[in-house]
């Protein structure tokens, strides 16, 4: 199980959700919410409402488990004396300004108001312009737009769920089954991430937000919280992940890394399972003194 440390790298593409423009279903989630709710959350709130548990202590969990359970017991090599470092080029230095620019319009979205996809835009424009010098000058020839498509139609999926009317029958569905009561927020907190999880057992963590976020209205009078706080308990379930085929990603770093898919697949079941036991409820507590739901 040599190959088996490299994990924190791998699974970075769940911890990534704690942070909101690093990965494709936190795009979904804000498409599908703009485009059913009219609302989205802002970079600074999602990372103080997600980031503390979800981001932090779930990466702490992951490398305690690793450690735990597949430690190399091999002897280590014999200290290398590392390269002399050499000094940043102009582009590396315009770039990393450039990076640090657009973290801190980020981070304060709160205060200017201008969207974290806006702000990501920009950044990118400012790579591919030809004068910037951060890209070779055929950049645009080799762009690949398949992932634009993948987002744009899974985020339409949402829509045409909910102007159908597939959204509204679905949730209906979900509050004939589930004891969802504003008296029980705990319970309504557990249930409403744990719907997100199963369903991208269903569909992959992608497609959780074009499902879940046209039953967001409703469930929202159900349990008597604001449709925001019940369209941030998706990213509770879709940060968890169960098996490996949910994440693209960690199906294609097994494949590039040659690691055993049983011994991956058991460690997402641990790592779920103990999220599921322990984070799930300090992440509801620490809503509650945000005072997001309760």
């Amino acid at each position: 199980h040599r190959d088996l440390p490299s994990f924190p790298t791998r699974r970075s593409s769940d911890l990534a959700t704690a942070v909101l423009p690093a990965n494709i279903p936190n795009n979904v989630l804000v498409g599908s919410m703009e485009s059913v709710l009219g609302v989205v959350p802002s970079y600074g709130a999602y990372f103080l409402l997600h980031f503390p548990i979800l981001g932090a202590l779930r990466t702490i969990l992951i490398i305690g488990l690793l450690v735990l359970l597949y430690r190399d017991g091999a002897s280590r090599p014999a200290k290398v004396a590392p390269a002399p470092s050499e000094p940043a080029s102009p582009p590396q230095r315009r770039l990393g300004w450039l990076l640090a620019l657009s973290v801190a319009m980020w981070s304060s979205d709160a205060w200017h108001h201008i969207p974290a996809a806006w702000v990501g835009m920009a950044a990118a424009l400012a790579c591919l312009y030809p004068g910037s010098g951060l890209l070779p000058a055929d950049a645009f020839g080799k762009l690949r737009f398949e992932a634009i498509f993948y987002v744009a139609g899974i985020v339409s999926l949402g829509a045409v769920a909910d102007a159908s009317g597939l959204g509204a029958a679905l949730a209906r569905k979900a509050l004939d089954v589930l004891p969802l009561s504003p008296d029980a927020p705990g319970l309504a907190f557990a249930l409403l991430a744990g719907l997100a999880a199963v369903v991208g057992l269903g569909v992959t963590l992608p497609g959780v937000p074009p499902i879940v976020t046209p039953l967001v209205p409703e469930l929202a009078r159900a349990v008597g919280w604001t449709p925001m706080a019940v369209a941030m308990t998706e990213v509770v379930g879709f940060s968890s992940v169960i098996l490996p085929y949910q994440a693209p990603p960690l199906v294609v770093a097994i494949q590039s890394g040659y690691l055993p898919g049983r011994d991956v697949a058991r460690f997402c079941l641990l790592t779920s399972a103990v999220t599921i036991l322990a984070l799930w409820p300090l992440d509801y507590w620490w809503w509650r003194w945000l005072g997001a739901v309760g």
